[in-house]
């Protein structure tokens, strides 16, 4: 008789679809940050020609990042999961 094997040990990660569906997921979600990290300081500059303001919009956004995160993490973690994805998908479509 052969040994118990897990599904973790039978077939490699890069066969795995949920693994590949969340790789794939977390590289678009990256490419987007880095694009968004880029464009905030150039569309802020394109407005209003002041690299002070620029600089101060990215300096915001990192602020709100750091401080915002955590919180609404550990709110997000307590409340419920079905609704709470409801209602951030409802604000994400009256959103422009």
């Amino acid at each position: 008789m052969k040994p118990h094997q897990n599904a973790s040990n039978s077939m490699p990660l890069w066969r795995n679809h949920n693994y590949l569906l969340l790789q794939s997921g977390q590289i678009v979600s990256f490419i987007g940050n880095q694009q968004q990290f880029i464009a905030l300081p150039l569309f802020v500059l394109a407005l209003t020609g002041s690299v002070v303001q620029a600089g101060l919009a990215i300096g915001f956004n990192a602020v709100a990042t750091i401080v915002v995160s955590p919180i609404a993490g550990v709110l997000v973690d307590r409340w419920n999961r079905k609704t709470t994805m409801c209602s951030v998908m409802l604000g994400a479509c009256l959103l422009p």
